[in-house]
């Protein structure tokens, strides 16, 4: 596990040097509900791995379950930019939301990397996954295991424009790649 003291220049590094970077946009219907100050989420993969852990500290804070059940936290104001606000079905406190088309720009991880996420715990993501550098100018960098970008996202043009097939691919490929990061 590499650990990185600031992801931030971290990538910009990496930018530096000519790793490219492509954009997928979320395509997800997830499960999402308001959060009460002081609950403690722990976003756990499939496989066990705990990517990171969060506490909602205002009233306008989202639990999202993604599909395969990894739960997080984001502010109400990204719930509100990242997806349809009004539910397409309701599932006792949580509801269903359709994921909006929103270019994302990813760069892919090679080796497992642990750091500091813009909520100020540590967050580890395993080789094969990516990390969200839409935002690097602010430090809003964060992780997506592979698992959960296979099963939520789909390749995407700068625009949003959906290109089909070859995400699979490009992350089986990417999860045998070692020794770089």
């Amino acid at each position: 596990m590499q650990k990185i003291e600031n992801i931030k220049e971290f990538v910009d590094a990496k930018l530096a040097a000519g790793t490219k970077t492509f954009y997928a946009t979320k395509v997800a219907v997830v499960q999402a509900r308001t959060g009460k100050i002081g609950e403690k989420i722990r976003t756990q993969m499939k496989d066990g791995h705990i990517e990171t852990e969060n506490t909602i500290k205002t009233d306008d804070e989202m639990i999202i379950r993604n599909p395969s059940g990894e739960e997080y936290i984001i502010s109400g104001e990204r719930f509100r930019e990242r997806y349809i606000t009004k539910p397409l079905d309701k599932l006792g406190k949580w509801a269903m939301y359709q994921s909006l088309v929103i270019p994302q720009e990813l760069m892919w991880l090679d080796n497992d990397v642990e750091f500091v996420a813009p909520w100020g715990t540590p967050m580890s993501v395993k080789g094969g996954g990516v990390l969200n550098i839409t935002n690097r100018a602010t430090g809003d960098i964060y992780g997506i295991e592979k698992n959960a970008l296979l099963e939520t996202y789909r390749f995407c043009d700068k625009d949003g424009n959906i290109i089909n097939g070859g995400l699979l691919n490009e992350v089986q490929k990417r999860s045998r790649i070692s020794g770089r990061v």
